[in-house]
């Protein structure tokens, strides 16, 4: 989470130079007040980058309504958010070269348009995320719950789970990062083999009738009137991705570190979603698809 760091430096004239432009706030955090450095490597970062993400939610929860406003083109919005997050990374991990700092985007506006404007992207993006965050929780709690009577037959409220969930990313915060990012890790290669499984058994089920190529032709992103709205959910799905600025004091070579591990998680999720959306899809075949999906569900 993006949050407000109690040290910004004052904004850089016109002329600095790019050494001007270092944050030179001493780092917080930890019980001797610095930070574990070089502790983070480029997959680690990505790891919880792609993990945060939640690509097995994004498929099963968001996915569905990103095809019943975006039509048989959502794959290929999946595809068009990536390339535009690519072009917004560059700019954004350049400045993590010289602007070092756990506040991440909110020490990037504080440096470049004032400090003011700065504190109001912090408690925008704190407002933001801590408004997702109950969502998720919950959204583990049904899941887990549904999940345990379908294995089991115990029957356990959403919420003692929820609050579970809520506890262990609690005590995974309080601990070494290092530890985070192996749970992360853990976490997504499970979830990545699930969505794997289900694209296997698509396909070996449907064949290439499951793979219908028309959802990449450009003009299919405009058939169905709802482009604008379809790119508010596929973009949301990439959600998390400048977390990787954020680490740049505890990543190891960090000039190196964060630009790569931010292109790598970018076009993983990109090329990611994209796939899983279009099996998906495939699955029931695209227009079958477009037609149950939930928005139109709804007005059916």
């Amino acid at each position: 989470m993006t949050q407000p760091s109690t040290a910004v430096p004052p904004p850089a004239s016109p002329a600095s130079t790019p050494e001007a432009l270092r944050d030179t706030a001493p780092p917080s955090g930890g019980p001797s007040g610095s930070l574990a450095k070089g502790q983070i490597g480029t997959f680690d970062l990505v790891f919880f980058v792609v993990a945060a993400a939640a690509p097995l939610t994004v498929l099963a929860g968001v996915a569905p309504f990103a095809i019943g406003i975006g039509g048989p083109g959502t794959p290929l919005g999946y595809l068009v958010s990536g390339a535009l997050l690519v072009l917004f990374a560059a700019g954004f991990t350049a400045m993590s070269r010289y602007v070092r700092n756990a506040g991440a985007f909110y020490a990037y506006v504080a440096r470049g348009l004032g400090r003011t404007l700065g504190v109001a992207t912090a408690y925008l993006a704190t407002l933001s995320y801590n408004l997702i965050a109950p969502g998720v929780a919950a959204g583990f709690g049904y899941f887990a719950s549904t999940t345990l009577s379908d294995l089991t037959g115990a029957e356990l409220p959403w919420w003692p789970l929820a609050t579970i969930c809520v506890l262990g990313t609690g005590v995974l915060g309080w601990l070494r990062v290092t530890l985070s990012a192996k749970v992360l890790g853990v976490a997504l290669v499970l979830e990545v083999l699930v969505l794997l499984v289900m694209d296997v058994g698509v396909l070996a089920d449907r064949g290439t009738a499951a793979l219908d190529v028309t959802s990449f032709d450009p003009s299919v992103l405009t058939s169905s009137g709802g482009m604008a709205g379809m790119f508010v959910l596929v973009i949301g799905a990439f959600t998390g991705f400048e977390a990787t600025a954020i680490y740049a004091e505890e990543a190891r070579d960090p000039e190196r570190t964060v630009p790569r591990a931010t292109f790598v998680a970018i076009g993983f999720l990109a090329l990611f979603y994209a796939a899983g959306v279009w099996i998906l899809m495939g699955s029931f075949g695209t227009d079958e698809s477009v037609s149950m999906a939930p928005p139109r569900t709804a007005r059916n």
